[in-house]
């Protein structure tokens, strides 16, 4: 009887727990070794394919990645324990694609709380004392992985190819020139925060390239939690960031905000997507199919149907869009903004629900929410991960988001 009510309680917990571990391992495996488990499938010789001991070596990687999610998951979890609030243990989302450039094998960890709090200040609470614990853990491991840098040498067990082609550890423009022509090459981005414990702890002699430092587990994992943390801080719906202006403007003020950040993650992840091209019609068609996105994300915004109102803010975006374009030539369009404005208006939501209790916060309170507002500004990276080519007619690079 026990035990089947553990299994009944716990045991989807559990297995997505155990699960998750597994699919983290593989992807760990994939970037310390810079081998793919894809090479089981289709026929690659055995030198290019992982072995259980490289399986072994995403321990790291999983580790590191599931204390992040534990932390954040579970700041939540005590949290709604402490306001008597309803609410399941962590749901772990494993995910691993083995023909999938990069693989970071989870896409998080949620809780469900099972009843509605009855207060502004218990949502408010619950919200940021996730993104809180979580970027605690963000930071340790990223000030741990660049103070420990091994040397550069260490490069070579997952990239031998390296001292054949280039008789070194290549630089960036090295690696672009010479491998950027025959595949995208991935490159991770940079936060304000990054940067920061970057540049005071790293041993700038042992300090790779953005393009490798993929290859290193607790400094890959520190700076996808970091993102992760911006990802949940930003001020939309029932994210954490949505519970936070919540808490701190009110709903009205919060339902604006909310609609203003799903905005701008349009603007700023559609720049430079269309392209006119005299000498063709293909940019007619993607040019439709943006706008009827456009559309559909504006109806959404909007609220009740307005066809002036629609219209003004798709042409709105669109001169936005191609003056920025010309002011910055560099910006490239983010698929990643695209899709998380669509998951926003449709899965996501726009307004956070009322409570019954809307008593102001307390000072204390006020403080964390704008600490947790400078978290996100310090977390948020714009450009988070890229796939850089080179195009051999021209020699230039261009960005895949």
């Amino acid at each position: 009887m026990f035990f089947y009510k553990f299994v009944k309680i716990y045991g989807l917990h559990l297995i997505l727990f155990v699960v998750t571990v597994g699919t983290t391992m593989l992807a760990g495996s994939e970037l310390i070794t810079n081998k793919s488990w894809a090479n089981w499938f289709n026929g690659s010789n055995q030198l290019a394919q992982p072995r259980w001991v490289d399986f072994l070596m995403g321990g790291m990687y999983s580790f590191a990645f599931l204390s992040f999610l534990t932390f954040h998951e579970f700041g939540h979890f005590f949290m709604a324990k402490y306001h008597k609030v309803k609410t399941s243990l962590p749901y772990y989302i494993p995910i691993f694609i083995p023909f999938f450039p990069i693989n970071i094998g989870t896409f998080g960890a949620v809780i469900r709380l099972k009843e509605m709090p009855d207060s502004k200040i218990k949502f408010y609470d619950i919200g940021i004392a996730g993104p809180l614990a979580g970027f605690v853990v963000s930071i340790i491991l990223l000030i741990v992985g660049f103070s420990t840098l091994p040397e550069l040498d260490y490069l070579y067990t997952m990239n031998p190819q390296y001292l054949e082609d280039f008789g070194r550890i290549p630089t960036e423009d090295q690696l672009l020139s010479k491998y950027a022509m025959y595949q995208p090459l991935p490159r991770i981005g940079d936060s304000i925060l990054f940067s920061f414990i970057k540049t005071t702890f790293a041993d700038p002699t042992r300090l790779p390239n953005h393009f490798d430092l993929i290859h290193y587990p607790l400094i890959f994992v520190g700076f996808i939690t970091l993102f992760f943390t911006a990802l949940n801080l930003l001020p939309i719906g029932q994210l954490d960031g949505g519970h936070l202006t919540y808490g701190l403007f009110g709903s009205i003020a919060s339902g604006l905000i909310s609609r203003l950040a799903v905005l701008c993650l349009v603007v700023y992840g559609g720049i430079g997507l269309i392209h006119y091209d005299p000498n063709t019609f293909e940019w007619v068609y993607f040019l439709l199919g943006y706008i009827a996105y456009l559309i559909f994300i504006s109806k959404k915004l909007v609220g009740e149907f307005s066809v002036v109102s629609t219209l003004l803010l798709i042409a709105g975006t669109l001169l936005l869009q191609q003056g920025l374009q010309h002011l910055f030539l560099d910006i490239q369009p983010n698929l990643l903004w695209l899709f998380y404005a669509l998951l926003s208006v449709t899965v996501i939501g726009l307004d956070h629900p009322i409570t019954n209790n809307e008593a102001p916060l307390d000072f204390k309170r006020k403080v964390l929410g704008w600490i947790c507002i400078i978290v996100f500004i310090l977390c948020f990276t714009p450009q988070p991960l890229v796939f850089e080519f080179a195009d051999i007619k021209t020699g230039t690079i261009s960005l895949l988001p």
